[in-house]
């Protein structure tokens, strides 16, 4: 399997580092035959979901082992709407890529989303130099199988893969206000969404304005994070399959195995998606984007990867910044201004007046930004801190770029 460059070998429920998302309705009745051609025996645990308990996957307490060679069919009706997910019960088996997004639709869904995306986060370690099973081994040599033993006799475990996994407990239990003190036991060392990283993201496409539904599934063995879309709001509508009365907020902090659906307004633009860690460094990234954005040419696409990166090590908070006339229609009094952080333009797109002015403001201490118009000649520059301002003195549209980081993109649309 691929992920962005790195070869490893791994279990899955196909070709990706993600199994495929089932998407059904409330009072649908899923049948689903698994057929196990591991070398190892398996289950499909249905997380989070009132289903019948011979139908739940928790080998040996609600059904027998399947082994390897063998097949078992998953026969069930799904009671309840919610966002949901599916791994393996057995051994360390849901720590490689045996998981997946559950989706059960409400027919009489009032939340007012035109579009609807789920976002699978997880923390990866199998193939990279050590296993799950290693990992744990390392942590608590006592501890074998985990799930409580479910998965049967421990697996053989090649030292080197242990004395890597030591590696991963160096850095600490990483620390967490939120979470009363320790984050993690173990430093990740790669982070996916929808079984891609970051250099190489998942793109969510919608057009500017789109009401879009975020179904934000934790699937990590062990890694909290904070959620975030760049330039955007979030507002909560349900939390672990259940409905919630709305909250809103610039992030969400999600524990393994919780789920979020949160709805955003799309601007127009390129904008980051980010799971940062909590308590520790490093996180995963995606990208909103809309039809209407830069399209991407490959140094550009470059840029965004690097810029996701960034995003990643640094704080992920955002707010939102309005701009516009009053109500009487004159802009003379009134201050455009556009926030400059967090590898973003907010708002990224303006209109004005001729004659009329934006300022920037640059927050990124210690990340320096530009804005540069080429079709105007204009350039502002290169700093962390600090204000810029332009005066608009012809009616168009027009286009400006960070020099550092190119995909970070911003519209002027100047009116008479």
């Amino acid at each position: 399997m691929n992920l962005g460059g790195r070869h490893v070998d791994t279990w899955s429920y196909g070709a990706e580092a993600v199994g495929p998302e089932i998407r059904i309705s409330k009072g649908d009745r899923l049948n689903l035959r698994l057929q196990n051609d591991l070398s190892s025996e398996t289950s499909v645990h249905w997380h989070g979901i009132a289903i019948r308990n011979d139908m739940d996957g928790v080998p040996p307490i609600t059904q027998e082992r399947i082994q390897p060679g063998a097949e078992f069919t998953y026969d069930f009706v799904a009671p309840d709407h919610g966002t949901y997910w599916y791994h393996s019960h057995s051994g360390l088996q849901a720590d490689r890529g045996l998981f997946g997004a559950l989706v059960v639709e409400d027919p009489n869904d009032r939340t007012g989303a035109d579009e609807d995306v789920v976002i699978v986060i997880d923390d990866w370690l199998d193939g990279l130099g050590t296993t799950p099973d290693a990992v744990l081994r390392a942590l608590s040599p006592e501890v074998q199988g985990g799930h409580h033993g479910h998965g049967g006799p421990p697996p053989e475990i090649d030292e080197a893969e242990i004395d890597s996994a030591a590696q991963l407990l160096e850095d600490g239990h990483g620390s967490s206000t939120a979470l009363g003190g320790m984050a993690t036991h173990i430093t990740y060392p790669l982070h996916l969404i929808n079984g891609r990283p970051a250099e190489d993201p998942f793109v969510v496409s919608a057009p500017a304005g789109t009401r879009l539904r975020l179904r934000v599934i934790n699937a990590g063995a062990e890694t909290p994070y904070r959620f975030s879309v760049a330039g955007h709001e979030l507002t909560v509508v349900s939390a672990d399959g259940q409905d919630v009365s709305y909250a809103v907020g610039d992030e969400i902090l999600i524990a393994p195995a919780q789920r979020y659906d949160v709805l955003v307004t799309v601007q127009s633009g390129s904008w980051p998606i980010a799971a940062k860690v909590e308590g520790k460094t490093g996180g995963a990234a995606c990208l909103l984007r809309t039809p209407d954005s830069v399209a991407f040419d490959e140094e550009s696409r470059m840029s965004v990867r690097t810029g996701l990166t960034t995003l990643i090590a640094v704080a992920a908070v955002f707010t939102l910044t309005s701009c516009g006339s009053d109500s009487t229609g004159s802009t003379e009094q009134t201050p455009v201004e556009i926030s400059v952080k967090n590898l973003a333009y907010t708002p990224n797109s303006v209109t004005v007046h001729t004659g009329q002015t934006v300022t920037w403001i640059f927050e990124d201490q210690g990340m320096p930004h530009d804005v540069v118009f080429a079709e105007l000649g204009t350039k502002s520059d290169l700093q962390g801190s600090g204000t810029y301002s332009q005066t608009f003195d012809k009616a168009g549209t027009f286009t400006y770029t960070c020099t550092p980081h190119p995909n970070m993109t911003g519209t002027i649309i100047v009116e008479e």
